[in-house]
């Protein structure tokens, strides 16, 4: 679920190159394996320094997925389709992964049980992909939208095929009921 998150976020909205979106995308998924080992670790000290090691690869992806932010806005125009949803998407990326981290180690340190995170974990994955869903629908739209736009003012469209309703034949009594076009 991850990597499609941050390819979306990174490459799909942000339209960052797959080599850029690669580095902050494998070291998640490693940082989310180093994590999900530290709970197999009995040794409490080699534990916490897989644990130190999981958050610190977090913000090194983090800042990387910032830095996508950063460079799509000034790369970007002003008016580009939906451009700030864009960059939101990205940062509550980043958010989410926070929250799920603090969620990690509230378990960790018995603050919350199996079943509490589970129910957690289940709702806001699924939240945040309804999310995602919805705000990617909300960028396509604009973006139809704003060539439709484009389209209309930039073209010049002839009247000579338009049928005016004295063109028409039709019994006297029909002819008030056709919409008037001047």
């Amino acid at each position: 679920n991850v990597p499609i998150l941050l390819l979306l976020s990174g490459n799909s909205a942000l339209n960052r190159p797959v080599a850029e979106v690669s580095r902050p995308l494998l070291v998640t998924n490693i940082y989310i394996i180093v994590a999900w080992a530290a709970f197999f670790i009995s040794n409490e000290p080699l534990r916490w320094c897989f644990i130190v090691a999981a958050f610190s690869m977090y913000a090194w992806a983090s800042y990387d997925m910032a830095n996508w932010v950063f460079t799509f806005r000034a790369a970007s125009r002003a008016d580009f389709p939906a451009r700030n949803l864009r960059c939101a998407l990205t940062i509550g990326l980043i958010l989410v992964f926070f929250v799920y981290g603090m969620v990690y180690l509230a378990s960790l340190l018995d603050l919350m049980n199996t079943r509490q995170e589970l129910i957690f974990f289940v709702t806001w994955d699924f939240g945040v992909k309804l999310c995602f869903l919805c705000a990617f629908v909300g960028i396509r739209a604009s973006q139809f939208y704003d060539l439709l736009v484009t389209l209309i003012k930039n073209k010049v469209m002839p009247m000579d095929g338009v049928v005016s309703p004295k063109d028409v034949e039709a019994p006297e009594d029909q002819i008030a009921e056709l919409p008037l076009i001047e």
